[in-house]
């Protein structure tokens, strides 16, 4: 029986943000093991499965058997009673993942902007008034982008805290 291990191997290293050197460095073999497993050129031993199952916060039986799906719409487009939970739960938590990482990234840009524009010489008497205008509507921006980025951090704090049987 062919099994799962290669994608849900490379989607869940994926989804925790591991490379596969760190992952190999955390159970204990080499880089080139990981990208042998993941293309389904080598099965691994089942000490090694075990210590990937620890390492990726999942079961043997997801690892092997559940094709854990990246893409959110199609499986949340399966009627309810016939979706696998397994794969609304690692959906979720792709987008979830995914959105988290926009999130670190749009703050580290408006961090890098408004660093960039506080430097910039404010427009004095003697400049256009039409330049005082770009300054405002600059900082009606940058004050706009902030406040979107703290409503993201709130929801991500509020999700933190939730256990995986409540992100299903």
């Amino acid at each position: 029986m062919k099994t799962q291990l290669g994608p849900n191997l490379k989607f869940l290293r994926q989804m925790k943000g591991l490379s596969q050197t760190r992952l190999a460095e955390s159970i204990g073999v080499k880089r080139n093991k990981i990208a042998s497993y993941e293309s389904g050129i080598v099965e691994p031993q089942f000490a090694v499965i075990i210590k990937l199952t620890e390492a990726l916060d999942t079961n043997i039986k997801d690892l092997l058997l559940t094709k854990m799906d990246d893409n959110v719409l199609e499986v949340l487009d399966t009627p309810p009673d016939s979706r696998d939970t397994s794969k609304v739960y690692y959906a979720i938590r792709k987008e979830i993942e995914a959105f988290i990482t926009s999130t670190l990234n749009g703050q580290k840009s408006i961090d890098g902007f408004s660093t960039l524009f506080e430097q910039l010489p404010k427009a004095s008497e003697s400049i256009d008034w039409q330049l005082d205008a770009l300054h405002a509507d600059r900082d009606q921006l940058v004050d706009m982008i902030k406040r979107l980025l703290a409503v993201n951090w709130q929801f991500i704090h509020s999700i933190q805290g939730q256990s995986d049987k409540d992100l299903v």
